[in-house]
């Protein structure tokens, strides 16, 4: 593993994966510190974001260890464009609007931006004749160089595709949504938190589409593992606890379910579950 890899599997783990157990277990920790009023529905949908951004930091982890069939270990530096430039175009006017608080985008946008000059500098450091124009070139090179060689690699760029339109649609008409399963009024900062989950799907998507796209078995099957152990389970338990209305939970859930299972089909026509041992990339 390069050491720009190595940061982005550990960073993703305390900013992703350890921030987002804090608030699945203990919301209120950051209540304050956030500045996040709740009332109605905001606590659960603070969990439930909480979920999906857990989710993303899993794939990040993979993201980092596994070998993609292209050269240089170009997606790790995929994701440091998208951190600026997504995150900000979502914060900026969510804030604006009021839908989420100044302290709340301050610091997921610092944290995000951070991480992701981290993972640049670490990255031109350790790379030879390395520029922003050349990390510009290398993804573009990458998203059109066609469709990958597996099967399963073609499906898991199919359900990204799929994910952002999804995804980008309910940041920017959450009331679409909201009208469709009949959700409870939005009260406190719910409505922007409920985008903010949407959002974090869409990046979900987005990174399906550059792990697929880069042709990596490994990144595949935790596509689907991850939507099957982690987010249909906890999807339920929201539900069931009263964090989130049931008829979000079961949409939700439905969507991880179908893109588990097709991709979980075209890894079993491609015999990679057997051939791939635990714990090796390739």
């Amino acid at each position: 593993m390069t050491r720009a890899a190595v940061f982005v599997q550990w960073s993703s783990m305390v900013a992703y994966n350890l921030l987002g157990l804090t608030i699945l277990a203990v919301p209120q920790i950051w209540k304050g510190f956030l500045q996040l009023e709740f009332s109605g529905r905001t606590e659960g949908y603070f969990r439930l974001q909480a979920v999906a951004q857990f989710e993303l930091g899993f794939l990040y982890i993979i993201f980092a260890r596994s070998k993609f069939d292209v050269p240089g270990g170009i997606p790790i530096r995929g994701p440091v464009l998208s951190k600026i430039v997504f995150v900000a175009s979502f914060m900026v006017p969510q804030c604006l609007s009021g839908s989420l608080p100044l302290a709340y985008t301050i610091f997921y946008l610092s944290l995000d931006t951070l991480i992701a000059l981290c993972t640049f500098v670490i990255w031109y450091c350790e790379t030879e004749n390395a520029s922003v124009i050349q990390l510009a070139k290398d993804m573009m090179r990458l998203m059109l160089s066609g469709l990958p060689r597996r099967k399963s690699s073609v499906v898991v760029v199919i359900c990204g595709a799929i994910q952002v339109p999804v995804g980008l649609t309910f940041v920017i008409k959450p009331s679409y949504i909201h009208n469709l399963l009949e959700l409870d009024p939005f009260q406190g900062h719910a409505v922007g938190l409920l985008s903010a989950y949407f959002f974090v799907l869409f990046v979900h998507g987005t990174l399906s589409i550059l792990g697929g796209t880069a042709d990596g078995v490994s990144f595949n099957i935790a596509c689907a593992f991850y939507r099957l152990a982690i987010g249909i389970p906890l999807l339920i338990i929201l539900a069931v606890t009263g964090q989130i209305e049931v008829y979000l939970s079961v949409f939700a859930a439905s969507l991880d379910l179908i893109f588990a299972v097709v991709i979980l089909i075209s890894l079993w026509f491609e015999g990679k579950l057997e051939t791939v041992s635990p714990g090796k990339y390739n």
